[in-house]
């Protein structure tokens, strides 16, 4: 069955008004499949089928891209993280700047962020 859009974990995550419109779209005309947690991500349309590698990300310039950065990033710019740290985004990518002049600090709060991060995919 086509109804769902990056796996199960899809129906967790925030959807944007501008976004919303782009997931109907996408979903009425079956562009982008992906049946469960263990399936590739799956770009079909008419007779051709392009599989991608969940663990490559979303494909650079395509035109799931900016569906796939709402929805991460719309949640992930409003992840509660530790004092001294922020997300800055910039052109599809992000960075996380931590603020600290004890080295040990930064190692820990890099890990716990990067633990949020990383979950945000993962949600069930």
């Amino acid at each position: 069955m086509r109804q769902e859009l990056w796996g199960p974990e899809i129906h967790n995550h925030r959807i944007s008004d501008q976004a919303a419109t782009l997931v109907s779209f996408i979903l009425k005309y079956d562009l982008i499949i992906w049946n469960d947690k263990d399936s590739e991500p799956t770009f079909e349309k008419d007779e051709d089928v392009w599989n991608f590698d969940k663990k490559r990300g979303v494909p650079q310039g395509s035109c799931s891209e900016p569906l796939f950065w709402n929805l991460v990033m719309d949640t992930a710019l409003d992840l509660p993280l530790p004092q001294g740290c922020h997300i800055q985004a910039y052109a599809g990518d992000i960075i996380v700047v931590i603020r600290s002049k004890d080295k040990e600090e930064i190692e820990t709060k890099g890990k716990c962020n990067s633990r949020k991060i990383t979950c945000l995919g993962c949600r069930a």
